[in-house]
């Protein structure tokens, strides 16, 4: 039995309707072509609302080897093609993961930006660490004495959070 289109990656969603395009084809395996289209546009229109973002941040980072979603993954959830070069193109997050992370705080959920780090890494850079840490103390959060150490136990925290709890939590929020 073939897994439903909302198990595979969207690198591999991506693949999948490219190949299916490129053949001419509709009815290529056990999933039909509609089915992959239908998941990437219910994907594309969480948006980078709060709510759109954590939802793809973990769904993202529990289909990943290492249990994180890197900045590159999260990009192409929201956009199609080649990731640009250079680093200009995570402006478009900046404030959509400052959301995301003053949402937390709010709901009193973990920190769900932590699960976000460089490919293939487990933990976020050391600016990264600070930010967190700088906005967490800001808004009177507890946050014991090392910055590493609770950005760490966030992430843990955040990687334990299923799609439900983030769906029961935006709702009794709103």
């Amino acid at each position: 039995m073939a897994k439903p289109a909302s198990d595979y990656s969207d690198e591999h969603l991506k693949l999948v309707i490219t190949r299916y395009t490129a053949q001419g084809s509709t009815t290529r395996s056990a999933i039909p072509l509609v089915d992959f289209l239908r998941e990437r546009e219910k994907r594309q229109a969480l948006g980078l609302g709060p709510r759109g973002l954590a939802l793809n941040i973990v769904r993202i980072a529990k289909q990943s080897k290492n249990g994180r979603a890197s900045y590159s993954d999260v990009w192409h959830c929201y956009n199609d093609g080649l990731l640009p070069q250079g680093n200009h193109w995570i402006k478009q997050f900046i404030k959509p993961f400052d959301d995301l992370v003053t949402a937390c705080v709010a709901m009193k959920l973990p920190l769900i930006t932590t699960l976000i780090t460089e490919k293939d890494k487990t933990i976020q850079s050391p600016d990264g660490i600070r930010n967190l840490w700088d906005f967490a103390v800001a808004n009177d959060v507890a946050v014991g004495n090392s910055p590493e150490a609770y950005v760490r136990m966030q992430a843990v925290e955040a990687a334990q959070l299923s799609i439900g709890d983030i769906e029961e939590a935006f709702a009794a929020y709103a």
